[in-house]
C-alpha cells in the first residue's frame, strides 16, 4: 500500500525546466511589448572607462588602460625584438595569466574608430525595443587606433593588476618600491601617476521583460560590434511532462511580439 503511494505521488510530480528559444526581434517587437505591457524587471549595463594622463602619454606609447565592471585591462604593443621571441607563443597566456595577443590591435578588437587626443563623436546607438523615444545614447570613440594602420602589430594584454603597475610604471618613469606593488591598488596607483578617466564606451546593455504565460525576453545589445542586430532569447519554465503544450503555448507568445526564430 505505501509503495503504491509513493508511485502515485512521482507520477503525479511536476518537472520544471528552462527552455530557451534564440530568436531576432522584430519591426514591431517594440510595440507589441508596449501592447502586452510587458515590463522590465532588470537591466544591465556594462560600460568600459579609459584612462590615461592629461595630455595623452599612455597613447602616444601605443598603450592603452581601460576597465569595465571592477577588471582593469592594460593594451600594449609589443616591440619587434619581442614579436620575434614570441613567435611560438601565439594567444598563449604568459606566467602572469596576461594574454598574448596575436595581430590584432585593439580597433580590431573592440570595432570602435578613434584618436585618444581627437575630438570625440557623437554617434546614436541602438533602442532597447520597449523605447520609442527619438533621444540617442552617446557613444565616444575609442582611443585605440594610433596604431590601426601599423604592419601588423602585436599587442599583449594584461590584466594582473601587478603587471599593470609594472608596466604603467615603466611607460610613464614612475618609481614604484617593488616590496609595495603586492599591496597597492591600482587606483592608488593611478592617483599617484595623475592618471585620469577621459572617456567611456557602453560595451553593451540587457534587459529583460517580464511576459504574460510565466514567459520573459531577454534582448542584448552589443555596441562593440557595429551594426549588430541585438539578440532576442525567449525564455519560459515549463513542464517537462507536458512539454508539447508548453512548447506551443512559447511558440504563441513569440508569434504575438513578432520575433522571428534564429537560423
Amino acid at each position: 500500500m505505501k509503495q503504491d503511494l509513493e508511485k502515485e505521488e512521482c507520477s503525479s510530480a511536476t518537472i520544471i525546466a528552462q527552455v530557451e528559444m534564440q530568436c531576432e526581434l522584430g519591426e514591431n517587437t517594440g510595440t507589441k511589448l508596449m501592447e502586452m505591457r510587458a515590463h522590465c524587471v532588470e537591466k544591465t549595463t556594462i560600460t568600459e572607462h579609459y584612462y590615461d594622463t592629461e595630455s595623452f602619454l599612455l597613447a602616444s606609447t601605443q598603450t592603452w588602460l581601460s576597465q569595465h565592471d571592477g577588471h582593469w585591462r592594460l593594451i600594449l604593443e609589443q616591440s619587434q625584438d619581442h614579436n620575434e621571441s614570441d613567435k611560438m607563443k601565439r594567444s598563449e597566456k604568459d606566467q602572469d595569466g596576461n594574454k598574448m595577443l596575436d595581430n590584432p590591435s585593439p580597433l580590431v578588437r573592440t570595432g570602435k574608430q578613434g584618436n585618444a587626443a581627437s575630438k570625440r563623436v557623437q554617434p546614436t546607438q541602438s533602442k532597447d525595443p520597449a523605447d520609442t523615444s527619438s533621444q540617442s545614447q552617446s557613444q565616444v570613440q575609442d582611443p585605440c587606433t594610433l596604431c590601426a594602420f601599423s604592419a601588423r602589430p602585436r599587442y599583449t594584454e594584461l590584466t594582473d593588476h601587478i603587471s599593470i603597475i609594472k608596466q604603467l610604471a615603466q611607460s610613464l618613469s614612475v618609481s614604484v618600491i617593488p616590496s609595495e606593488i603586492q599591496h597597492l591598488s591600482i587606483e592608488s596607483f593611478l592617483e599617484t601617476a595623475k592618471i585620469q578617466m577621459y572617456d567611456s564606451w557602453i560595451r553593451s546593455r540587457k534587459v529583460k521583460y517580464s511576459l504574460p504565460s510565466g514567459c520573459s525576453l531577454v534582448v542584448e545589445t552589443n555596441f562593440n560590434i557595429p551594426n549588430a542586430a541585438p539578440s532576442a532569447v525567449l525564455i519560459m519554465n515549463a513542464d517537462v511532462l507536458n512539454i508539447s503544450t508548453e512548447l506551443e503555448k512559447m511558440d504563441r507568445m513569440r508569434t504575438q511580439l513578432e520575433l522571428k526564430i534564429k537560423p
